[in-house]
């Protein structure tokens, strides 16, 4: 899981792109918002996992937390 906040609500939106795995992160303001990315065994056999996130609006985008959970 990866956090979002947009603290100051200056209008984030963006795009993440996880190990070639595509998503769209709307408006996340009030506490932010957990996006659930979910790791596959192929993801991990390079030995790192590869996030990245643009912003669409706003200034950029702010990651507050990464939770690796176990299934």
């Amino acid at each position: 899981y990866v956090h979002f906040h947009d603290w100051n609500q200056n209008g984030r939106t963006g795009s993440i792109d996880f190990e070639g795995r595509k998503y769209e992160l709307g408006p996340h303001t009030g506490e932010g918002v957990w996006v659930k990315l979910d790791v596959l065994r192929e993801d991990a056999l390079d030995q790192k996992l590869v996030l990245e996130a643009r912003n669409n609006t706003g200034p950029n985008l702010q990651i507050t937390a990464i939770a690796l959970v176990p299934k």
